[in-house]
């Protein structure tokens, strides 16, 4: 499949010399030094440079963000060729991975192996991803097992994202842009500075519409008399599907006294979708759709989709025989929607108690509301609806202390406290009984079942770490950090079908309690590092992770669901996720500070790998279990050059990656996946890119020129024995800015993936399909954005 390819791809990235970013590339003409300048991360949840911290991270810079205007997650993982992310059509609506590990993104009930840490505060939501992250001053994937710092569900790794503060000085910009292949525009307006001697305040407002970003290719003929349901209402060929977001920031900094500072942020969002499924596509394994059986008898219900990877979708509207008292299905008259509000506030407060101690502590909350409804089938007949209603309420407040002493041995500990409420309302038509069976003869609705679950945990926890300084020059790090979680669950089916009553369904009125998971962790990390010159650390770490497990909620409202039922609640529950291994590494700035080079190899086996998988062609329902082992395993290597030619800067990274089971593992469909590769991973992978600078003095223009490649090796799509497979594909980016030379005004041409190569992001069966000769069922699954050329213009005072 290409693996010459991949050897002439790492080839021409080590004769280059150029890796993928690791931070922020300033600016370069001929009067500038040639010295790279250090990057400030805070893995450690202190600041320090790059070079001193003992993790494997990238961070990228607000310049690196501008370089192709990332303004979403997804963008960011575009430039690392370790992180993959994806938006999903249920559950947590999200799909995020590194060094190929990750969580199914199609249970709600699931948290995410990947944190989300914003402004200071953690965050297992992975529904975050809808959010729009601008006016951000950085962006570090820290990589691995990160329970140390941040805690539970940071197995493997963590997103750390941190907006911009006021600053000192009156800042004002304004940008607005026009992305032309999907008909997107985009509008930003910054206003930051100083209110009084201690006060700052800082206002980031955004606005994204983007109106064409899949084409209905349902026919006219889908109304057509003789159709098997006639009055669907599907779309008609060549309307688009397109979603929106607003957001915005609110800022206040304030120190009193030199001594202390406390950051209020607040954030409103709001994202608006024709429907997450919209982004999904049929794979026809057998060459043409395969057809979906219907209840009413007689019927089969035929597959429209063009069978084609081309940002079209089949996915029509809720049939209207459907739409009867269907919670929220009539919003938007029976049309695919997918709606979030969120709401987010930090508020940090950091005190010197002594020359020697520092005080941190960190308030959290975080609400989001997300209305759903659409159909599942990829026919024209609107069957298989569904509406969902999420409610997340999360309540933390972290305290750290740590210690600056002039001596040899140093600290910090921490406190942390987490309250999750979650409201889970699912109505669906899984098996539209209506059909049949006409309207509820009690009710008069026309679905089949609602099912409610609310989640309420609890999470306390505390860290120590402590610092040893054995020389000036060689440290080492021990902590520990010990985790307590309560899950509490309630199930309600407040109204069933009366044709789908016992033996096999709930009863309308059903309640569903006792539901509880507990568990405790310690989770210990010991690293040491040695700065072998001025220029050069290395270091060494072993680590362990820890992701809580819980209660299900995607079971189907069956009988399977009562106390009697010997299984139960045993099936519901799935347990913990552990992870442990170590990593070696180097940090070097070489060539008189001129060039920044990094690498990593790493270990990590994770046991009782959570994971679901969906039965697709009988009960219709995921499945949620532990996989026994899996064993992550590679290396990575990057770096950032700033050549001799005055403006001329390389980058790149080379990953080496080997991800597997590695006991068995016995799936949904009886197969053994011991040894198989896990989806997700591409064994190679890798980027460069180009960046010059340059200015036209008599025009008082400055000029700035790029190009970055990516690489991906083939990965599998799917965790099975006969997975669909991701071919290998390249991708090419670039941009051209002018600015003027006091950087009041700048215009930007934007390139992203210019080659317009789709590719799929994961794949799973659909619901319902009739395997054919093959015997295997069409799948659906997420897909690439394509060629994206976007003409943007901003303005600052």
């Amino acid at each position: 499949m290409g693996r010459p390819k991949v050897r002439g791809v790492i080839g021409a990235i080590i004769w280059g010399g150029c890796m993928l970013p690791m931070g922020t590339l300033a600016s370069s003409t001929a009067d500038d030094p040639v010295v790279l300048e250090e990057i400030v991360v805070t893995a450690r949840r202190q600041e320090e440079t790059l070079r001193d911290a003992p993790v494997a991270i990238t961070a990228l810079g607000s310049d690196d963000l501008e370089r192709y205007q990332s303004r979403t997650l997804e963008q960011v993982a575009a430039q690392l060729p370790d992180l993959t992310i994806h938006k999903a059509s249920s559950g947590t609506h999200a799909g995020i991975f590194i060094r190929g590990i990750g969580s199914s993104a199609s249970s709600a009930a699931f948290e995410q192996s990947v944190a989300l840490n914003i402004d200071g505060v953690t965050s297992n939501l992975g529904r975050l991803l809808f959010d729009t992250y601008f006016d951000t001053q950085q962006v570090q994937v820290l990589k691995g097992p990160q329970s140390l710092y941040f805690g539970k569900s940071a197995s493997a790794g963590v997103i750390s994202v941190t907006s911009k503060d006021p600053g000192e000085e009156f800042e004002f910009e304004a940008r607005a842009g026009y992305e032309s292949e999907y008909d997107q525009t985009h509008l930003e307006l910054i206003l930051s500075g100083p209110v009084s001697d201690t006060l700052g305040a800082r206002l980031a407002v955004s606005r994204a519409v983007r109106e064409e970003l899949y084409r209905s290719v349902l026919p006219r003929s889908a109304l057509d008399p003789n159709h098997p349901l006639p009055g669907s209402t599907a779309r008609s060929a060549n309307e688009f599907f397109g979603e929106k977001v607003s957001a915005g920031r609110f800022t206040l900094l304030w120190t009193p006294v030199d001594a202390v500072s406390a950051k209020l942020k607040v954030a409103l969002s709001e994202f608006e979708s024709d429907g997450a499924i919209a982004g999904f596509e049929n794979v026809c394994v057998e060459g043409t759709g395969q057809p979906q059986p219907s209840l009413r008898s007689g019927i089969v219900l035929p597959n429209v989709d063009d069978c084609a990877i081309n940002s079209t979708t089949s996915v029509g509207d809720i049939h209207p025989a459907f739409l009867v008292d269907f919670p929220l299905a009539q919003k938007e008259g029976g049309r695919p929607y997918l709606d979030t509000e969120t709401t987010f506030v930090s508020l940090t407060v950091d005190a010197a108690l002594t020359p020697q101690l520092d005080l941190t502590v960190v308030g959290g909350y975080v609400e989001q509301d997300l209305l759903q409804a659409e159909t599942t089938d990829f026919t024209t007949n609107g069957t298989g609806a569904q509406g969902h209603q999420h409610d997340d309420k999360t309540t933390s407040l972290e305290v750290r202390l740590a210690s600056a002493y002039d001596g040899p041995l140093n600290f910090m500990a921490g406190l942390y406290y987490q309250d999750h409420e979650q409201t889970f309302r699912f109505s669906q038509n899984a098996v539209n009984v209506a059909l049949v069976a006409g309207p509820d003869p009690i009710t008069g609705r026309s679905y089949d079942w609602q099912k409610n679950q609310v989640v309420d945990s609890e999470v306390w926890s505390g860290f120590v770490a402590a610092y040893w300084d054995i020389t000036p020059a060689l440290q080492l790090t021990a902590g520990v950090r010990y985790t307590d979680e309560t899950k509490k669950a309630v199930f309600e089916i407040p109204y069933m079908h009366a044709a789908l009553q016992p033996p096999v369904f709930l009863p309308s009125g059903s309640v569903i309690e006792g539901l509880k998971f507990e568990d405790d962790n310690v989770s210990p990390e010991v690293s040491i590092r040695w700065k072998a010159t001025d220029e050069v650390t290395l270091y060494a770490a072993y680590k362990t992770g820890f992701k809580s497990g819980g209660i299900d909620n995607s079971a189907l409202p069956s009988t399977t669901l009562s106390p009697l039922n010997p299984e139960f609640p045993d099936f519901l529950i799935y347990d913990s996720e552990e992870a442990k291994g170590g990593e070696v590494g180097f940090r070097s700035l070489l060539l008189d500070r001129a060039l920044q080079l990094n690498g990593t190899a790493y270990h990590y086996r994770y046991s009782d790998l959570q994971v679901q998988q969906l039965n697709a062609s009988g009960a219709f329902q995921f499945e949620t279990f532990n996989a026994s082992e899996v064993t992550t395993q590679g290396v990575e290597v990057d770096a950032e050059w700033k050549s001799p030619v005055p403006g001329l800067s390389l980058r790149g990274a080379v990953v080496y990656l080997d991800a597997e089971y590695t006991d068995p593992f016995i799936d949904i469909r009886g197969d053994d996946l011991d040894g198989r590769a896990l989806a997700l991973a591409p064994e190679f992978s890798g980027s460069a890119g180009v960046t010059y600078t340059s200015s036209i003095p008599s025009l008082a223009l400055g000029i700035q020129l790029g190009l970055d490649v990516r690489y991906s090796d083939e990965y599998r799509l799917e965790d099975r024995l006969e997975p669909l497979v991701q071919d290998s594909y390249w991708s090419y980016d670039a941009f051209a800015r002018i600015e003027s030379a006091d950087e009041q005004w700048e215009l930007a041409l934007i390139g992203r993936n210019l080659t317009d190569k789709l590719y799929l992001l994961s794949a799973q069966d659909r619901v319902g399909a009739v395997p054919g000769p093959s015997g295997q069922q069409d799948r659906v699954g997420p897909v690439s954005r394509g060629r994206e050329v976007v003409l943007q213009a901003t303005f600052r005072m």
